[in-house]
């Protein structure tokens, strides 16, 4: 047996039960988001690191490291549990991509970057190429790079393209929640909706206190 070989062996078999299971978890989630096509060199553009420490990853020449696990956690804090323990929602029905109930996307980039995800199948370069031609020269391919790396925020331009792609989450990638009644002013069904849905919300809100100024009042 050769001396690389038998130094790999031995390596594998020092690692701990769950090194080597957080080290499958992340090397799935690297071919899930950077796909097949020059995974190495965006991973090293996104992180710092260097490809060679991916692909030695990648390819069982070594565990996942802190700093592997560290940029990976920043850069998708919706993975970090999934990834240390192996127990997460990972789930994708009726939507397109995973939606992990205990990650709060609480920025406009982290639910826009979800979106993406939902309608867009590409990853890693095939993702930026995509997006790229889709909506013409709009957006340079290097913006849509430093999004797809979460590198940058989304420009409003990008976030309008985005939510065009899929208007029933526009609100919640602007705001964070899905508000109870939404309104057009310039479409007469939509704004009739709205005043009669307001008028129930007053009147529930008057009963409410007209109840309780009852209850308080009395001796």
């Amino acid at each position: 047996m050769c001396n690389g070989l038998q130094h790999l062996m031995v390596d594998k078999m020092a690692r701990t039960k769950k090194e080597i299971e957080v080290s499958e978890r992340l090397i799935s989630r690297i071919e899930e988001r950077f796909g097949h096509r020059g995974k190495f060199a965006l991973l090293e553009e996104a992180s710092g690191i260097a490809a060679t420490r991916w692909k030695n990853l990648f390819y069982g020449k070594q565990a996942a490291t802190d700093e592997q696990l560290q940029f990976w956690i920043k850069s998708f804090p919706e993975d970090e549990v999934w990834l240390l323990t192996g127990v997460g929602d990972h789930s994708s029905f009726p939507f397109g991509t995973s939606t992990e109930s205990a990650f709060d996307r609480s920025t406009v980039g982290q639910r826009l970057h979800w979106v993406i995800e939902e309608f867009a199948s590409p990853r890693g370069n095939a993702l930026i190429d995509y997006l790229t031609g889709r909506y013409g020269s709009s957006i340079s391919p290097s913006s849509w790079k430093a999004l797809v790396l979460r590198k940058a925020e989304p420009s409003a331009e990008m976030i309008r393209l985005i939510c065009n792609e899929r208007p029933h989450f526009a609100a919640w990638v602007l705001l964070g929640y899905v508000p109870p009644v939404s309104v057009d002013p310039t479409d007469e069904t939509s704004v009739r909706v709205w005043k009669t849905k307001r008028l129930e919300e007053l009147s529930t809100l008057l009963e409410k206190a007209t109840a309780e100024n009852g209850s308080s009042s009395k001796p």
